[in-house]
């Protein structure tokens, strides 16, 4: 039987509107995974804000991070891949920034932690932003004084939010710069867009065929909403979007599935699951996933 490895996308995806995974699909993942799915997630986030949101759910298979540019093993607690940018990217990226104070999250990694620094002149998006990601995720954030400060850092992904007229010009001036690739795309929370930028040739899908390649996996699965799942969706051999999606996303699918609303992305991994082993029963809606058991949809 070929080995099928499923990725799914986090934000609008597999967390409801309120950014959590529901106790209904944390129980489907929990037994999904003790019966040995191979499993794992892609997201834009860091690994200070999934790892809290996934906490509880044992992974055996390292979860993809910042849109592919970080591999994070959960067993053992490291980084087992990161791309960072060279350094005239860098410079050249800093430089944009500054000529244009805009406001950017910059990230690096050092001795496997994570440094997320930020200038003083920050934006209401980006204000809240950090806010929310230390009230919630106790999330750690360094102030710095200008860009210039972060010249000798290998830096790895940038980050911006606000209005799309406010990061436009921005995004065409850094995607003049040879090896950025850049991301605009809208927030699914809030009326904001996220400009996200990291080496070029990295994606989610980039990083998911190396896992699939490391597993001896014949067939990638997937599930996303976004437009920043769409390398993603090209890496696949099957792709699910939720209804929610964006429409580039749905039409690029193979299937739509319901909205996360529901618990849409487990249920239809339990379905797969099911097909897959030959199983015959789901747990009632209602009811606990690691109780008795029940035959279902």
């Amino acid at each position: 039987m070929m080995k099928k490895f499923y990725i799914s996308d986090l934000d609008g995806t597999l967390l409801n509107p309120y950014g959590e995974v529901t106790s209904r699909s944390f129980d489907i993942l929990n037994t999904l995974l003790s019966e040995g799915m191979d499993l794992t997630f892609a997201t834009a986030r860091t690994a200070s804000t999934a790892l809290k949101i996934l906490e509880g759910i044992p992974l055996q298979i390292p979860v993809i991070l910042m849109n592919g540019v970080a591999v994070y093993d959960t067993r053992k607690s490291a980084y087992t891949e990161e791309a960072g940018l060279q350094s005239e990217q860098s410079l050249a990226a800093l430089e944009i920034l500054a000529n244009r104070a805009a406001p950017a999250f910059v990230y690096t990694i050092e001795e496997n932690q994570l440094f997320c620094y930020n200038p003083p002149f920050l934006n209401e998006s980006m204000r809240q932003f950090r806010l929310h990601r230390e009230e919630r995720y106790s999330k750690k954030f360094t102030d710095i004084s200008r860009y210039e400060e972060l010249a000798e850092e290998r830096i790895i992904y940038f980050t911006l939010v606000g209005s799309k007229s406010e990061l436009t010009p921005v995004y065409k001036a850094l995607s003049s710069v040879s090896g950025l690739e850049c991301l605009l795309y809208e927030d699914v929370y809030e009326d904001d867009w996220f400009l996200e930028v990291h080496r070029k040739g990295v994606s989610k899908g980039t990083t998911a065929l190396k896992l699939k390649d490391s597993l001896q996996a014949g067939e990638l699965i997937v599930f996303g909403d976004n437009l920043n799942d769409l390398p993603l969706f090209a890496a696949a051999d099957y792709r699910f979007a939720t209804a929610n999606g964006k429409e580039a996303v749905r039409q690029a699918a193979d299937q739509i599935i319901g909205p996360n609303t529901h618990d849409s992305v487990a249920e239809e991994l339990w379905r797969l699951w099911k097909q897959e082993k030959r199983t015959f029963f789901m747990p009632r809606a209602d009811a606990s996933f690691r109780g008795e058991q029940d035959f279902g949809l």
